[in-house]
């Protein structure tokens, strides 16, 4: 049986020491993971060693990061493993800072 991880990040570098070096790649190293980071640089998906990066791309402005980014990280996750109540959620508390409360709710009840 294959174990499947992702880690998310909407503000660090996709080789970020923590999360890319620590991380990931020790998981990637113990047999039956497979990892996936899922970045917001804008700098595309790749492969590197084991690791499946996946980039939702980079919006300009730093309330545009800190707000719709965040959002497009959980929907690329929720895409990657659409049972993941964990990622529902996190959708689903993207949505009230953005004003899109029905949203919100409609991703909480996905993640019960």
């Amino acid at each position: 049986m294959k174990y499947k991880i992702t880690h998310l990040t909407s503000a660090h570098p996709r080789y970020d020491t923590r999360i890319f070096i620590k991380e990931c790649n020790s998981l990637a190293k113990i047999e039956n993971y497979e990892v996936s980071l899922i970045v917001a640089d804008g700098k595309g998906n790749e492969v590197k060693g084991a690791i499946y990066i996946y980039d939702v791309g980079r919006l300009q402005g730093r309330v545009n990061r800190i707000f719709k980014t965040t959002k497009e990280v959980f929907k690329k996750a929720i895409e990657l493993k659409p049972k993941d109540s964990r990622a529902y959620n996190g959708l689903g508390n993207s949505y009230p800072f953005l004003k899109q409360y029905d949203n919100a709710i409609k991703n909480y009840k996905k993640a019960i």
